[in-house]
C-alpha cells in the first residue's frame, strides 16, 4: 500500500493495482477496439462463415465503445478536477467526435471506415495514456 496526499493534513491508503487502474482498462477497451475496426472489413467475412460474426455485429461495436465511454468518464473527469489539464479530455472528446460523426453519418462499411474508427479507438487510447503519464507525474512528486 502506498500513500496519496490530496493535501498535507490528509491521507488516503490506495492499493497500488488501483493506481491507474482506469487508464490501463481504458488504453486497453480502446485499443482492442481500434483493433476491431481495422481488422473487420478484412475478417468479416471468414468470421461469418466461422460462426463468429458476433464479433462483427453493430452490438459488439456498441458494447466497445460504450465501455470505452463509461471507464472514460470514470478515469478522465476526475482526473480533469484535480489537475485542470484539458489535454486528456481534448483528445478523448476528438476520439469520441470521430466515432460520432461517422455513426451519425451511417457509414459502415469499407476501409475507410476501419481506418477512421480505428483513428478515433487510438485517440481514446492516447487519453488515457496522457492522463496515466499525468497521474503518474503528480503521485512521483507528491502533487
Amino acid at each position: 500500500m502506498s500513500t496519496v496526499s490530496p493535501s498535507p493534513n490528509v491521507s488516503v491508503a490506495l492499493p497500488r493495482a488501483a493506481k491507474g487502474g482506469l487508464d490501463r482498462v481504458g488504453m486497453i477497451i480502446s485499443s482492442t477496439c481500434a483493433v476491431h475496426c481495422v481488422l473487420m472489413p478484412f475478417v468479416i467475412g471468414y468470421l461469418t462463415y466461422l460462426g463468429h460474426g458476433w464479433v462483427a455485429s453493430e452490438s459488439t461495436e456498441l458494447l466497445l465503445v460504450g465501455s470505452a465511454f463509461l471507464v472514460a468518464m470514470g478515469s478522465l473527469v476526475p482526473s480533469y478536477t484535480k489537475h485542470r489539464n484539458p489535454a486528456a479530455l481534448a483528445l478523448f472528446a476528438t476520439g469520441l467526435a470521430v466515432i460520432a460523426a461517422l455513426h451519425a453519418a451511417g457509414v459502415k462499411h469499407g476501409a475507410g471506415y476501419g481506418v477512421a474508427m480505428a483513428a478515433g479507438g487510438a485517440l481514446i487510447a492516447g487519453a488515457h495514456w496522457w492522463n496515466h503519464r499525468l497521474c503518474a507525474c503528480c503521485q512521483r512528486h507528491g502533487h
